[in-house]
């Protein structure tokens, strides 16, 4: 049985549902927008100082990839299988650590029981080929067993690098080694061998093995500044014991076994999707494992690390209390997205002033954190909190879920006398704020100053759009847009509305244009609340919730806008809207309605996904009809960029997937010798390119397009001349 090729799509769709946190465990389930992570803003040019419009329009978009995945087990029967393992965890939970521990040793044994196997017939070939001569079949067996040792050598070869941070000493920060130590004298934990401390919302153990695979782990605790910026002492102590929970009961290090079972099938899946020369003989000998054994361990191992964080939440709250870790759950959740929603779009925002600085984000975190609580927000940000589910890589159970646990009503929380870092860190603090702030500088300084160009460019944008829309010769739907989009991130929500009422005046069906009005509205009724506090809807208020019935469904008559069909990539995002606004009005009587056109279109959504990620069946394309403009700052981007040779902007559309369509941008590269890797390339170019609407980026030097397979395909997109939108060459010649 041959390796199914689709196997390392498998392992991407498993790696989301079950993304092992052994070595790098996080606690509040929430991460801080100053890593360096390319979903947050300021890691990528394309995505700084994004405004809240448009990260509702991006949200709004179903995800990209670069190739679609199948599953020989599909999500249905993976959470199925997660349910049933989850039954047998809570009635008989050490004997189900047992045989997941057992199952990872059984994966490593067949990995090495293969990699014996391969290597004896590497061998007896060999010896065959001087002994006996030269045969036909010895060479095809031996580029077998070669290709094979190749392989699951590199999948054993899996080194866990060391946390970032800036390492503390106990003449450092004495009060809080003494805290720690405190907490681990009543955790009865090994001692931490290693604490750091980070620019993330989080904190972390980290077990690192001094002798390799003979064990003697070192202890590292990792904790983010923003934490301690955000939690008082005692709501610090409860996540310091979540993590002593994971080191006391081993789990770091049963983790991190279960973890480097699961890579290195991983590895070993991504090696021999790669091998050319010998790959049809060597994968016989994997193909049962690879169909059978992977997902099969996998739920049992998502489902132990749930186990081990209630069991780690249970040390919490015998150590410190259940209020204390309940008060700290409630406030992560708050101050995440305080930070998503307001801290780091307000920093980006000043790039758009002349000569900005770079800024200091730990220094302003540490005066502006605490408004996190009292914001207006914070009891909106607490209900939606409430009610969302644990993310599909996240093993940590949901925030409702926790408090019910701990047995504690959901509350915001006071406001702290005196914050951790503060009180634990004292005269360090300024130091440690001055360190990690120089190396964010670092870090983002290039970003900054692309920003403050792109603010600069969208400036002249709007004096341009402004200036051609007059009565002879007005502007297409698509430059509309643009221009309330830019004016929005330019100057404030108010400011897209003429635009976006010229469009819904001027064109059949606007219907993102009433999508976005719906949204600059909310935001002048902002914020929302309850009938019984505000029992007059404001006009705004009323105005938004009609143009988001129009979209949510079929047709509808919506004011002075006229009946509307909707559009399904808008009738979802605004059917959540919708939702959201109803659930905060208190308006239970109008949900019901809602919410069963939203099942509806979730489903119709997926179904069209999983169409239009289909490329095996014949493909209907079309080039993309989109205005210069709107690809001015796509092409923009292009010029910098020496590895792109060619693009096109391709609409791609299917008879099953009715209203539904998918952008694809069609990347060549060009014969420069500075390359980026071909697996990865295609993630930067999709969170660094800002065109409005849903788009994969293919880059056609990727394995997966580069199969033979796919030869036919991809001339079809090399022949959509209409729809070639960059040439680099072309470039070049207008330079000279």
């Amino acid at each position: 049985m041959a390796v199914p090729r689709d196997f390392v799509g498998m392992m991407g769709a498993y790696a989301e549902l079950f993304d092992l946190v052994a070595a790098r465990g996080r606690h509040s389930g929430a991460r801080s927008r100053c890593a360096d992570d390319t979903s947050m803003p300021g890691r990528l040019p394309g995505d700084q100082g994004r405004t809240a419009l448009q990260r509702q329009h991006l949200a709004a978009r179903p995800p990209r990839c670069q190739r679609p995945a199948r599953t020989m087990m599909d999500d249905h029967e993976f959470r199925a299988l997660v349910a049933r393992h989850e039954l047998d965890c809570r009635h008989q939970p050490e004997l189900f650590t047992r045989t997941t521990a057992a199952l990872a040793g059984l994966g490593h044994a067949v990995i090495l029981l293969v990699m014996l196997l391969a290597a004896v017939g590497f061998i007896w070939t060999l010896t065959g080929m001087f002994t006996q001569g030269f045969r036909l079949w010895r060479l095809f067996l031996l580029a077998g067993c070669g290709s094979l040792l190749w392989s699951i050598g590199s999948a054993l070869w899996l080194r866990q690098l060391p946390p970032d941070g800036v390492t503390l000493t106990r003449d450092d920060a004495p009060r809080l080694f003494e805290l720690i130590d405190k907490l681990c004298r009543r955790c009865s934990a090994p001692p931490v061998d290693v604490l750091m401390v980070d620019a993330e919302l989080n904190a972390s153990v980290v077990q690192l093995p001094r002798l390799g695979v003979l064990g003697w782990h070192r202890n590292h605790l990792v904790l983010g500044l923003p934490l301690m910026m955000a939690l008082d002492v005692k709501q610090l102590a409860a996540v310091i014991a979540h993590e002593f929970g994971h080191l006391r009961g081993a789990h770091g290090k049963l983790g991190a076994w279960v973890y480097r079972t699961r890579r290195s099938w991983w590895m070993l899946a991504h090696s021999r999707h790669q091998a050319k020369l010998g790959a049809n003989v060597a994968d016989a000998a994997l193909g049962l494992f690879f169909t059978w054994f992977f997902p099969r361990f996998n739920a049992r191992a998502f489902v132990l690390s749930r186990l081990q964080e209630v069991e780690a939440d249970n040390l919490a709250h015998q150590t410190v209390g259940r209020r204390h870790a309940a008060s700290g759950l409630i406030s992560l959740g708050v101050h995440s997205r305080y930070l998503q929603e307001v801290f780091w779009p307000d920093l980006w925002a000043r790039a758009r002033q002349r000569n900005a600085v770079v800024p200091r984000p730990m220094a302003d975190m540490r005066v502006l954190l605490k408004d996190a609580l009292r914001h207006e927000h914070a009891s909106r940000w607490l209900r939606e909190a409430l009610k969302t589910l644990p993310e599909a890589g996240d093993t940590h159970p949901s925030l409702r879920d926790r408090l019910e646990h701990a047995e504690q009503t959901p509350a915001l929380p006071l406001l702290p006398e005196a914050n951790a870092a503060d009180v634990l860190l004292g005269d360090r603090l300024g130091s440690l704020i001055e360190t990690l702030d120089g190396q964010w500088q670092a870090r983002q300084a290039d970003a900054w100053k692309e920003a403050h160009d792109a603010h600069d460019r969208a400036e002249r944008l709007l004096v341009e759009l402004a200036e051609s829309d007059t009565p002879q010769q007005r502007l297409q739907l698509d430059e509309l847009l643009l221009w309330a989009r830019t004016a929005w991130q330019v100057e404030e929500a108010a400011a897209a509305r003429a635009p976006l009422r010229a469009a819904i005046g001027r064109h059949r069906e606007p219907h993102e244009a009433r999508y976005l009005l719906a949204l600059a509205l909310l935001d002048a009724a902002s914020p929302i609340v309850s009938r019984s506090m505000a029992p007059q809807e404001s006009e705004e208020l009323l105005e938004a919730i009609e143009l988001l019935k129009g979209l949510t469904f079929d047709t509808v008559d919506t004011g002075g806008y006229g009946a509307s069909i909707s559009d399904p990539h808008w009738a979802l995002p605004a059917a959540r809207q919708l939702e959201s606004v109803l659930e905060q009005r208190e308006a239970f009587e109008q949900l019901k309605p809602v919410r069963e056109r939203l099942r509806k279109l979730e489903q119709e959504a997926r179904e069209a996904r999983e169409e239009l990620e289909d490329f095996d069946s014949p493909q209907t394309l079309a080039a993309a009809r989109v205005s210069p403009r709107v690809l001015r700052e796509t092409l923009h981007l292009m010029k910098q960029d020496v590895a792109i040779g060619r693009a096109w902007l391709l609409r791609k559309t299917s008879p099953a997937a009715r209203g539904w369509s998918l952008y694809l941008l069609v990347i060549e590269r060009s014969g420069s010798l500075r390359q980026p890797d071909v697996n990865t390339w295609w993630e930067t170019l999709r969170d660094r390119v800002p065109l409005p609407f849903p788009f994969m980026v293919i880059d056609l030097s990727h394995p997966f397009w580069a199969d033979q397979a796919r030869v036919d395909l991809v001339q079809q997109f090399r022949e959509a001349s209409s729809g070639l939108i960059y040439t680099a060459s072309e470039q070049l010649k207008d330079q000279l």
